[in-house]
């Protein structure tokens, strides 16, 4: 971290303290003497980055985390998953940052999705949640995957089960009926649930 990304990074800490929430790109300007919207933009990013800001979108939402780079995860947020009716999952260049502790992983790949729909609810996976999953480990019975339907194209989030000749993926949504197909990839296996207020 460089001596100007470190006196931004106080500068947030000390204001979201005193204040509850974020300072404006202007009011970090002021307070540090930059001039230029775009040179804050940079810093923010460059933090952001760097795992010491979570990567939320609005100028007034950056929020610090406490937590060294050995404490923390940064797991690229690739696209969005249906918990509801299939959708396809589109690409994000972003990231999010997690506490280490908060996963116990099995030697796959980390990776996130935002969850759009409702057929989750009763699993306590709600719309505009955050699932981090892991891919190419083992799927058991129970187990909330994220699942790619081969002869549909589409992807959705479903509590797995392996029946006789088939694969049932079960919402966790009384109003809503399994899934059974036979051509699906299991693209990972959710790990955790973040929800952003």
């Amino acid at each position: 971290m460089t001596p100007k990304q470190k006196k931004v990074l106080d500068f947030l800490k000390h204001y979201i303290k005193s204040k509850g929430y974020s300072p404006s790109y202007r009011e970090i300007g002021k307070a540090l003497g930059l001039s230029s919207s775009s040179t804050i933009h940079a810093y923010i990013k460059q933090l952001k980055e760097a795992g010491y800001l979570a990567a939320l979108s609005s100028p007034r939402s950056v929020v610090p985390y406490d937590l060294s780079l050995d404490e923390a995860l940064r797991i690229p947020l690739v696209g969005s998953v249906s918990a509801g009716a299939p959708l396809e999952v589109y690409e994000y260049k972003e990231h999010i940052v997690i506490p280490k502790k908060l996963v116990a992983r099995k030697g796959g790949k980390l990776f996130a999705l935002r969850v759009v729909g409702d057929s989750m609810i009763d699993e306590g996976i709600f719309d505009g949640d955050y699932v981090i999953c892991e891919k190419d480990v083992p799927v058991a019975n129970g187990d909330n995957v994220v699942a790619y339907l081969q002869d549909t194209n589409e992807t959705v989030l479903k509590k797995f089960f392996k029946r006789r000749g088939y694969i049932e993926l079960v919402p966790q949504n009384r109003n809503l009926k399994p899934i059974k197909a036979k051509n699906v990839e299991i693209q990972g296996v959710v790990k955790a649930v973040i929800r952003k207020y």
